[in-house]
């Protein structure tokens, strides 16, 4: 084997060391996986360089990465029915906000469709509104109306309708 086909798995080994590493601090498995396929570059490299101290500390390295493996797939495991009990509650969650959601574009859909239809109405559908409605209105409400009424007839300029509406409310 060329010194450039060893030099290159040295590097192999090297990088895949430090990224295993770097996934251990994550605290997930990948990081010993990542580190036996570092191990096996490094007990493929040391033979070929005559390192065997570097071969022995590999191997127990990838003895340890092992050990890790299980131990964290055995965590892993105990913790997947607590973590599918909250995905569960998130979902829920979700599937309520949607509701919600849901419910307020309906209301906003109803309340655009009330405003524009106040919005379209005339003097006149105002006025059969409140005369259809009358009986239920406050009686100074009415007098008002009534005054409005008559001051409209008279052809009163508006400053003095409101004048005449205030009047109304004073006496009541």
């Amino acid at each position: 084997m060329t010194e450039t086909v060893k030099q290159a798995i040295g590097g192999v080994a090297f990088i895949l060391n430090v990224w295993g590493n770097l996934e251990l601090t994550k605290q997930t498995n990948r990081g010993h996986i990542i580190r036996l396929c570092s191990n096996a570059c490094w007990l493929l490299y040391s033979p070929l360089v005559g390192a065997w101290a570097l071969f022995l500390n590999h191997a127990t390295f990838a003895a340890i990465n092992t050990l890790g493996f299980y131990r964290w797939r055995q965590i892993e495991q105990r913790r997947a029915p607590e973590v599918s009990g909250q995905n569960q509650a998130l979902t829920a969650a979700n599937t309520i906000i949607g509701q919600q959601a849901d419910e307020m574009k309906a209301l906003q859909d109803r309340l655009d469709e009330v405003l524009e239809a106040v919005w379209s109405y005339t003097e006149l559908d105002v006025e059969h509104m409140i005369s259809c409605h009358a009986d239920s209105l406050p009686e100074a409400y009415r007098r008002a109306c009534a005054a409005l009424d008559g001051a409209k007839a008279a052809g009163t300029p508006d400053l003095e309708k409101q004048t005449s509406v205030e009047r109304l409310e004073r006496q009541t």
